[in-house]
């Protein structure tokens, strides 16, 4: 396995490291880093915790909408080009941030950030991928997350030792600095405007490069195609299921801690193992799906959920918590990958930014909705254990459908 994937990177070194690049940079939008800044953004614009909590729910809303528009562009532009644009404007929200003095000025700013950081870099990295490789589109899709693990390791040390010479405000004019004069050249300089990967047409019809078929003769399909066929709409709750699930339990998870009697501290230890999971299974899954295909792995990534949450629900020793998160980590490894490379082999490689970009929309949405919804459940009585519990149940439910969906026909 390790063999494949240094010769995949020693055939393609310009295009892992551009995506590598994005889902990077990326990390600039990212919830685990804006947490590094909110309590002095909450003290400069005297705002409470809860007040900036709601905040951040609304303009990650907006911003899935706004991914519905600004995501299918990217069938319509040179991947060159729009990364440029993507470079740019995660820049310039990071300059507004840096040079707010109002509220409102703060909210565009962070709008901006989330937009072109956490949606459009990843979204750009995932469908450049996805598109351009064919025999080994797994292993290359597994390989793009090297980018935001390296950003979660080593940014928020990289912020705190920044903030003992700079305010939070000069950080982000740091920020800016480094996505216009560092990103912006680096990812024009490795791929440039004529190149394959950059055009969706070449990518579609070049066959020259050894990892291509001979000519991809099949059709591809619209948003609008995708969106009148059952294949879309029966693999949609598996495709949302482990996203709302674990934002639900990571935003709940003092519940889970009175509930099994664990400490704060017990429970961040276990994180290692989500972690460690998380970024060993996205190397595993990628040779399985150029072997298998992504469409026949699909169902088959319900089995680490679920098993996730039986050892949830079952268990209230410290190991049953390493399990459950070491799990967790497996599911959000092993569905990163699988779920980009599904779209690709169902409905076609032309479209595919706008069909992603809807995905993109109903995933965050659902994230952004989980939360709240639990909330609501667990003040009217609910205990969290019968969230779990009924999650099993939609989620056993969600595979069943998925695993009898009918894959389009596109030849």
């Amino acid at each position: 396995m390790l063999s494949s994937y240094l010769k995949l990177i020693k055939r393609y070194p310009r295009y892992l490291a551009y995506s590598w690049l994005h889902t990077f940079f990326s990390s600039f939008g990212q919830t685990f880093f804006f947490a590094l800044f909110v309590p002095q953004l909450n003290l400069t614009f005297n705002l409470s915790t809860a007040e900036s909590g709601t905040l951040y729910g609304i303009i990650t809303l907006l911003s899935a909408v706004t991914l519905l528009y600004s995501g299918a562009l990217l069938d319509k532009t040179n991947v060159h080009l729009y990364s440029t644009l993507v470079g740019f404007g995660l820049g310039l929200g990071a300059f507004l941030m840096g040079t707010a003095t109002h509220l409102w000025q703060a909210l565009i700013a962070m709008f901006v950030l989330r937009h072109f950081g956490q949606a459009l870099m990843t979204f750009t990295a995932s469908t450049a991928t996805a598109r351009y490789f064919t025999h080994n589109r797994g292993k290359a899709l597994g390989l793009k997350g090297l980018g935001i693990s390296l950003g979660e390791a080593i940014l928020p040390i990289t912020m705190v030792t920044l903030y003992k010479v700079l305010d939070w405000q000069q950080a982000c004019l740091t920020i800016a600095f480094a996505c216009w004069f560092i990103f912006i050249p680096l990812s024009r300089l490795l791929v440039p405007k004529n190149d394959p990967y950059a055009d969706k047409n070449q990518t579609e019809k070049y066959h020259d490069h050894p990892d291509a078929p001979p000519l991809d003769t099949a059709k591809s399909w619209t948003r609008s195609q995708a969106l009148q066929h059952s294949y879309f709409w029966m693999v949609l709750p598996l495709m949302l299921s482990p996203a709302f699930i674990a934002t639900a339990l990571f935003y709940h998870q003092d519940s889970i801690i009175t509930a099994k009697s664990w400490s704060m501290q017990q429970m961040a230890s276990m994180f290692l193992g989500y972690g460690i999971c998380r970024f060993a299974f996205s190397f595993f899954i990628g040779p399985l799906i150029d072997h298998y295909s992504a469409i026949k792995i699909l169902p088959w990534t319900s089995l680490p959920l679920l098993a996730c949450l039986f050892s949830l629900l079952l268990g209230d020793s410290m190991i049953s918590g390493f399990v459950y998160l070491a799990l967790l980590g497996i599911t959000q490894g092993a569905t990163e990958a699988t779920f980009s490379a599904a779209h690709t082999e169902a409905f076609g490689r032309i479209h595919l930014a706008s069909i992603k970009s809807l995905m993109g929309m109903a995933m965050v949405f659902s994230t952004a909705l989980s939360p709240p919804l639990w909330g609501w459940l667990l003040g009217q009585g609910v205990s969290v254990m019968t969230l779990v519990a009924a999650s099993i149940s939609l989620v056993g439910l969600a595979a069943l459908t998925a695993a009898l969906a009918r894959v389009p026909n596109r030849s």
